[in-house]
Parts: C-alpha cells; structure tokens; sequence
C-alpha cells in the first residue's frame, strides 16, 4: 500500500469531476526489451469522480462516492476501500516538471 492514502476527510471532500488513482496498479512493471535489459513501465489506474458524495444521517461514518474508468467501467469508494484510493498530487510516480519546484 502506498504511504499516503486517501483519507476520510479528502474522500468526503470530492466532487465531481476529481481525479484519482487506484494504489494496486500504480508499480512497477518490468518488461523486456532486448534479452538483457529490463525497462519499468508503470501503470497508473485513474478513476474520475462520476457524482456527489452520499452519506447516511444514521451512520455518519458511511459514505460512497460514485467513479468510473473508461466508458463502462464504474464502482463507488466507501468506507471499506477508501485505503486503496490516492490523489494524484500524492501519487509516488506523478512527473514532476523541469523548473518547477
């Protein structure tokens, strides 16, 4: 799991169209190229967020946020899986631009 996940608070505070990243896929992948050297690739998983936040008056710790990946692929981040969620200004494999400190 990556160091810095996304927590409660950023996950109640999406809206519509944020981004983020799904932690499983953001690693390095080694693929061949030649018969001796291994080139990483990474692959970064980003989900966009597809609705509003729903929250329960009941059980104030339950939420879901609506996302979807592509044209038919769609989930929700609840309680139960908001861990495996980052930003992507938190992601350890963001490109980070010459000149820009």
């Amino acid at each position: 799991m990556i160091e810095k996940s996304l927590t409660v608070e950023q996950a109640l505070a999406l809206k519509y169209g944020d981004y983020v990243h799904y932690d499983c896929h953001c690693k390095h992948r080694y693929h061949k190229r030649t018969g001796k050297a291994l080139v990483p690739i990474i692959v970064i998983e980003v989900w966009k967020v597809n609705g509003k936040v729903k929250r329960w008056k009941r059980t104030p710790g339950k939420f879901m946020v609506p996302i979807r990946r592509g044209l038919y692929t769609y989930d929700y981040i609840t309680e139960w899986n908001y861990e495996n969620y980052h930003l992507p200004e938190d992601c350890p494999f963001r490109v980070v631009e010459e000149g820009s400190d």
